[in-house]
């Protein structure tokens, strides 16, 4: 039991395991080791037909099972991950085609458009924002964004930034990532709300104190991150401004499909997003560092990953006075009272937006 439980990586998917398995256990009144010395015993016995014993008990709780077709397929997977794990005998596993499921309706295609990404982030605040922008910008799964640190990324050459996934940054082909200007500022935005200083030892993202509901020094769980995502997706999907299928995880769909779409090395991709690399690829595939930050700088020209139109606007003499004014009223000003500033993305006196990019560039 507890290897099975271990092998599951997600505390919350390990969780959602173990109600599963006690709905499962609940309908076939035995206990998981039970369950397991029975299907040992079962696949000892010579007739076939007993053999099968499980998979028939399976097939039953699957068929009364209520919900949404992919909630039905998450519980069968469950199942069918415990017989895997928990019998020792190979032949263990319940058959790959004893429930036959629709893949398409399960795993419905989840990846946004750079549209979407556009109205989730203005709708989100600083930090859910910042995520969001993070998320699509380094094709980070949430897991890795969790244990970057300040010192992980290197500022020091421009955008875009240099990204070094915290458990690889010694290994010369290890995992290794970028972000640029658009989804820098978000984070610069965001830690300048959150404060702190420069600590290089400070997580990226931090968590919040619920109770006392303010930000705090310690790492944002992995779940939180996705959490944060899913709730300004659920209001877009309320108020209908982005389709019904996407899910937060859309965001590193998106990253690949448009590094794709611009030519990226595959491999590269793959290190990119903390993918692992195969044996014969990895050991041929020796990319420098300043290639892959040149591939990545290709795609940001190419606005292949551009969220917000990007504009260089020639400023009048006025334009530039009224500019200078207000970085300096900026530099003065709340967080939070430059967060309503921006949102605005206009200014006074006839003013564009464009502008106020410039000003945010200045800070």
């Amino acid at each position: 039991m507890n290897e099975w439980l271990n092998s599951v990586r997600r505390p919350c998917t390990r969780r959602n395991y173990m109600r599963v398995m006690m709905d499962f256990s609940a309908y076939v009144k035995m206990t998981p080791q039970e369950i397991r010395a029975s299907r040992i015993v079962d696949l000892g016995n010579p007739d076939i037909l007993a053999q099968g014993g499980w998979e028939s008990k399976v097939k039953e709780w699957y068929n009364q099972l209520q919900g949404a077709p992919r909630s039905r397929a998450f519980k069968y997977f469950a199942i069918r991950s415990f017989f895997r794990r928990c019998i020792v005998n190979s032949k263990g596993e319940l058959g790959k085609d004893l429930i036959q499921v629709d893949k398409h309706r399960i795993r419905p295609p989840g990846k946004l458009t750079l549209a979407e990404v556009k109205t989730l982030c203005e709708m989100a605040e600083i930090r859910t924002r910042a995520m969001i922008m993070w998320e699509l910008k380094t094709g980070c799964r949430p897991e890795t964004t969790a244990n970057i640190r300040m010192m992980d990324i290197d500022m020091t050459q421009g955008y875009p930034w240099i990204v070094y996934p915290k458990q690889s940054k010694s290994s010369d082909t290890g995992y290794i990532t970028f972000c640029d200007e658009e989804a820098g500022e978000a984070m610069l935005l965001y830690w300048k709300h959150r404060g702190f200083g420069d600590n290089g030892d400070l997580p990226i993202i931090t968590a919040i104190d619920y109770g006392s509901k303010t930000l705090t020094k310690k790492p944002v769980k992995a779940e939180s991150i996705s959490h944060s995502i899913m709730r300004v997706i659920t209001v877009a999907k309320t108020k209908k401004l982005v389709r019904q299928e996407i899910r937060a995880y859309g965001l590193r769909k998106l990253f690949q499909t448009q590094m794709e779409a611009a030519k990226v090395s595959g491999n590269w991709i793959k290190r990119m997003m903390c993918h692992s690399v195969g044996d014969v690829e990895g050991a041929y595939s020796q990319a420098d560092l300043d290639q892959m930050r040149e591939a990545y700088r290709s795609v940001v020209d190419g606005g292949w990953l551009q969220v917000f139109v990007p504009s260089k606007p020639e400023f009048s003499d006025s334009d530039k006075t009224m500019m200078k004014a207000i970085l300096d009223a900026v530099k003065t000003t709340s967080p939070k009272q430059f967060e309503k500033i921006r949102r605005t993305e206009t200014l006074t006196n006839g003013s564009s937006p464009n502008l106020l990019r410039t000003v945010m560039r200045e800070m």
